[in-house]
């Protein structure tokens, strides 16, 4: 019998409520333990429902839907049932592969999936497909990074963007987090966006240092960059930015 490296290791887990429990069951099947600290909430931008349901209507107008993450996917979604939208969709661009599966739960295959699942290479494979002539929509959140948008600008090519989501900070569990740091009652934190960074470090504040001798794992580079920029010391970063690549990572670290 294999013993698992994360056997009885402490894992914080700092996703969204509905992101978490599927990290939570891939950390149960290795043996670690689950510790579930959501420092995001995912809500609805319901102050933007005019715009969202005005823009469905002329979706028509657009060559390109592009889906950055598995929520923006799910909440654009939401709308289009509550507008009974039954028209046929542009061509779809997502980054990541859970952004893909959520849309695939929704009935639609992506056009376009870069290798790499950050939004430079998106990019990058983008504009090679697109003219002045085509119109781009960016479905995203409120805190996604605006390089596509940017550099479709600069080439001149038609882009809008519709916020469908919002990430605030869940400020509900300081106390729980603070007593977890202070305690050194865990073995690895683990990140998968930006904001999670950012509101980890708002939370903590000046006590930064109590967290140096715990290993930090981050899903991707952009996280990477965002916790390394804060003084944070990233000892994981896979390769392949989905959330099996951090666990296998983190039990080869352990092995």
């Amino acid at each position: 019998m294999i013993i698992s490296g994360l056997r009885g290791k402490r894992i914080l887990v700092t996703r969204s409520v509905e992101q978490a429990q599927s990290f939570t069951e891939k950390i149960r099947a290795r043996g670690g333990v689950s510790i579930e600290i959501p420092l995001i909430s995912i809500q609805e931008a319901t102050h933007n429902e005019h715009t969202i349901i005005s823009t469905i209507q002329y979706l028509h107008t657009f060559t390109w839907i592009i889906f950055t993450s598995a929520n923006g996917v799910h909440y654009f979604f939401q709308y289009l049932d509550k507008v009974n939208y039954n028209e046929d969709l542009p061509n779809i661009a997502v980054v990541g592969k859970k952004t893909k599966q959520v849309l695939q739960q929704y009935g639609y295959e992506p056009t376009l999936v870069p290798k790499k699942f950050v939004q430079e290479d998106l990019t990058a494979e983008l504009v090679s497909r697109v003219d002045l002539n085509d119109r781009v929509l960016f479905v995203r959140g409120n805190l996604a990074r605006g390089v596509l948008i940017e550099e479709l600008h600069r080439r001149n090519i038609a882009c809008s963007d519709l916020v469908v989501y919002e990430n605030v900070a869940n400020m509900e569990v300081k106390s729980e987090l603070i007593r977890l740091i202070q305690a050194k009652d865990i073995d690895v934190i683990t990140f998968t966006s930006p904001s999670t960074v950012n509101n980890f470090v708002d939370i903590l504040e000046n006590q930064l240092n109590e967290v140096s001798n715990v290993l930090i794992a981050c899903i991707g580079p952009i996280t990477k960059h965002a916790a390394e920029q804060k003084g944070l010391h990233v000892t994981i970063c896979p390769e392949t930015h989905t959330i099996d690549a951090l666990m296998d990572e983190l039990e080869s670290y352990f092995s």
